[in-house]
């Protein structure tokens, strides 16, 4: 991974990136773009033949739906990648699982699609497969080998960094933190730690810190979490992706967007 001055950071996840970048600092980081609502197998699989975007939510919502419809991820990073210095890729958006309708195509059950009308559509016409099941992992990792492959080919690979950190187990505050969905976090941690050990197979660089490394905070702008953490929970990770930039800075310095 090599970077200019300013380095330019494409987002592909949800609260922990998303989060962690917002407190990073912007003199020196830039977004570029922001997928989100997307899980690996959705962005890998057919595409659904006849599914409509709700008109209920929120135009940031019904884009992310509709992107994840489409498997926008791979054009999204195509188009940028010249550009990209830094992919910030969390697996937030895996936990709730994914739809798997009767062509074969998938569409990622989110946070913002539960309990609506087009959730109650999909359910009508798919098969939920939960995140953390055999089925959902073989789907994953056969996604996350496509995804890392697209990534070489499209040289990202050694300038993707994934961040991972446990879901916290205690507040800042001293109270206990919620589930996500009936999801605890222990075993959260637990569902999570095969998928990360397959990213580790497949080569990419990932932050982890254990439990007793996060903080929940039960005051954080979008509620309380376990993965809404604290701001020490938040330097720690801006911590280890400074030291990768500068890794890369000190291996091989570059002004101008690769050719």
């Amino acid at each position: 991974m090599s970077v200019p001055d300013r380095t330019r950071v494409f987002i592909y996840g949800s609260c922990v990136s998303r989060d962690t970048f917002e407190l990073m600092d912007h003199e020196r980081y830039t977004l570029l773009a922001y997928v989100a609502r997307q899980s690996l197998i959705s962005a890998f699989g057919p595409r659904p033949a006849d599914v409509a975007t709700p008109e209920e939510l929120s135009p940031f919502q019904r884009r992310m739906i509709q992107g994840d419809l489409e498997g926008d991820l791979t054009r999204k990073l195509a188009a940028a990648a010249r550009s990209v210095d830094l992919l910030l890729w969390d697996l937030t958006d895996e936990r709730l699982g994914v739809y798997q309708l009767r062509d074969g195509a998938y569409a990622t059950r989110t946070s913002d699609n539960v309990g609506t009308s087009f959730e109650a559509g999909l359910q009508e016409q798919s098969t939920l497969i939960r995140f953390g099941s055999d089925q959902h992992r073989g789907l994953w990792v056969d996604a996350a080998t496509k995804f890392v492959d697209t990534l070489g080919q499209l040289e990202l690979l050694d300038r993707t960094l994934v961040l991972a950190p446990a879901w916290a187990e205690r507040s800042l505050d001293g109270t206990p933190v919620p589930g996500s969905f009936g999801l605890l976090p222990p075993d959260a941690n637990s569902l999570y730690e095969p998928y990360y050990r397959a990213i580790g197979e497949l080569g990419v660089t990932a932050v982890r810190l254990p439990v007793d490394r996060v903080i929940a905070s039960a005051g954080h702008r979008w509620g309380a979490a376990p993965f809404h953490y604290d701001d020490a929970t938040y330097r720690a990770l801006i911590e280890r992706i400074d030291e990768q930039v500068q890794n890369a800075r000190q291996v091989e310095p570059r002004d101008e967007p690769r050719s």
